[in-house]
């Protein structure tokens, strides 16, 4: 395996951590605030927040972090 598709795969994860670490915070803060009145499937708002929160950070910060990995490696 090449060192630069590595270091994408080491970004990706890197990046996934850091989405749900974040995700999850900021979805609880605004779920905890700003939903707190909604129930959906049977979950509150914090978590509500918490799940759309990890959910949006994994689709963001993954992408992030492989195109970032790869780019650290310079052939």
């Amino acid at each position: 395996m090449k060192k630069r598709n590595f270091m994408g795969i080491v970004g990706a994860v890197l990046g996934a951590l850091v989405g749900i670490f974040l995700g999850g915070i900021v979805g609880m803060f605004i779920g905890g605030n700003f939903l707190h009145n909604i129930t959906m499937f049977g979950s509150t708002g914090y978590e509500l927040g918490a799940n759309l929160g990890i959910f949006i950070g994994l689709m963001v910060f993954v992408p992030i972090g492989a195109i970032l990995g790869k780019k650290s490696i310079s052939e």
